[in-house]
This record gives structure tokens, sequence and C-alpha cells, in this order.
């Protein structure tokens, strides 16, 4: 049984956070609750429909362990940061792995979240996911939801590596089940994807052939990064109607939905993707999922 229950959540890095909060307003995210201010750094969270929540953070004092790791990230550019994961029993996690981690995964001490959305949580890095950072938390986890938006929930966080399998070993280790894994011809990628208790994913994704446009474009990433964070896909109920909306609102998108290619573990689900100047560097996809998860995802 998988030991990460739920993504609940996405931070994304950003430099000016009173701007960037003005840009996800305009994706259809409802405006934050009060800042959060934690070891020299200062976010906001936006609720999704199902208490899940996007995360803008920024550095408050770069002389803070936290605030000077955010500043070694942006300066290399704004962008996806950071995935929290719900486990069921945080704590015995931790008092059970502490001390010698899990696999590859290195557990730090359980922290009190500030805002009181997150209980507690444990730091997990392992290198061999890009230097992704993930966040585990406790499953409880969740922001109050005053208002409804198209956005439901994070369906799908893609994870660029330069090396599937290391990747693929990390969470195998920490008891995820791998879900599916496939070569995608058609863009060029070898995949890998992790599926959570609630139906949301971890897809790890390796460009195999850059004569690919997709491939191309996340090999460049990972050249201009290492590789880590590379995209958040939030579940909408009609994406035809989103891109409608965002389009006479002026607002900049990678052009109208589309089919996913047949080879796509998620079905036949349509899908576009936001500009990502407007999105401080990350990389948002909505998606339409299918009523009911597919069968037959092969291991």
């Amino acid at each position: 049984m998988p030991r990460f229950e739920r993504l609940v959540g996405q931070a994304i890095a950003v430099g000016d956070l009173e701007r960037a909060v003005e840009s996800f307003e305009r994706i259809g995210l409802p405006s934050p609750g009060d800042p959060i201010e934690a070891d020299g750094t200062v976010a906001v969270r936006m609720a999704l429909n199902d208490g899940g929540y996007i995360e803008l953070i920024s550095v408050a004092d770069a002389d803070a362990p936290g605030g000077a790791a955010l500043a070694g990230f942006l300066a290399t550019g704004e962008g996806l940061y950071r995935t929290d994961l719900t486990v069921g029993d945080l704590a015995g996690l931790h008092a059970e792995h502490s001390a010698d981690g899990v696999g590859a995964w290195r557990l730090g001490p359980l922290v009190e979240d500030p805002a009181g959305v997150r209980s507690t949580l444990v730091f997990a890095e392992p290198a061999a996911v890009g230097g992704a950072r993930f966040d585990l938390v406790d499953a409880g986890s969740s922001v109050v939801v005053e208002r409804r938006t198209w956005c439901d929930r994070i369906y799908t966080h893609a994870v660029a590596v330069a090396a599937i399998v290391p990747a693929v070993e990390a969470f195998t280790s920490a008891g995820q089940p791998l879900w599916d894994r496939s070569d995608r011809a058609d863009w060029g990628l070898d995949t890998a994807v992790f599926r959570q208790l609630s139906g949301s994913n971890i897809e790890f994704v390796s460009p195999q052939d850059a004569s690919r446009s997709t491939a191309s474009a996340i090999a460049s990433f990972i050249d201009r990064r290492g590789g880590g964070h590379y995209m958040t896909v939030i579940a909408v109920a009609d994406v035809d109607a989103v891109h409608a909306t965002l389009d006479d609102q002026g607002v900049a998108t990678l052009g109208p939905p589309t089919a996913a290619p047949p080879e796509s573990p998620w079905g036949p689900v349509r899908q576009m993707w936001v500009h990502p100047k407007l999105t401080h560097g990350a990389f948002i996809e909505f998606l339409t999922p299918p009523a009911e998860p597919p069968e037959g995802a092969s291991s």
C-alpha cells in the first residue's frame, strides 16, 4: 500500500509575492489568506476546491537558512519549488526512520507549520530525483476553502530527471508501488508514474529523443536547473470552458485544449497549458480527468 496518500500542495518560488498573487488570480485561483512567515520566507496559500493549495513563496530574510535556500533557487529563476505529499502516520514514519532514512529519503526533524495547515512535516530531498524537494505532511492537511473555483485539485506533478531508474528506485524504496512505466514515443520521453491513494500522481519524465519538441524542452530544463520540479497539472471539470474564459479575459495560454496522445496513462483526457511567463516560470497544465481512473496501467 502506498505510503503517500495525496498530492496536496505545490509551492512556487517567486520574486515579487504581490505580483505573483495577481497572476495566479488571473488563471482562476482564489485570493489567498494571510501571509505566512517562517525561516526567512514569506508565503501565501491559494486554496483548491479539495482543500489542497498552490503556495507562492518568496524570500523575506536571505540570512536565515530557509530564506538562503530559496534565494539560491531563485538565482536560477522563478518556478516550481516544492511538492507536499500526505502520509497517514507522519509521526510514526518519522519515529521509525528518522535515524536511517527510508531508502534514498533523508528524513529531517518534525516541524510545526506556522499557519496550522500542516501540523508537522518531514523534509525529503533525494538527489536521485534531480534535487526535487518533497515535504511529507499529515494526512489531514488542508486549507479552508472560502470560495470555489474551477481549480478542483492537483492531479499530477511531473519531475524531470536525467536518469529515470534512480528516481523509480527512490520512490519504491519509500513503499510506493510503480503504477505505470512506459515510453512515450510521440514526446520522446521515458516515464514512470506513482499514483497515490487519492488518485493524484507523481510522474518522472526523462528525455530520450531530443528531436521531439517535448523531450527537447525537458532536456533544456535539465541542462539549466539540473532537473527537478517541472510541471503541475490541475484538474478542472471542463477544460474547454476554462480555456474559453481565459481567452475572453486575454490570459496567455499555449493554445486551445488538445486530446492527450493514445499512449498517455491518463486515458482520453483533454488538456491545455498556461503560458509560463504568466505563472512566474511554473509550467501549469489544466486537465479534465476521466470519470474513473483508466484500467490496465502497466508496472
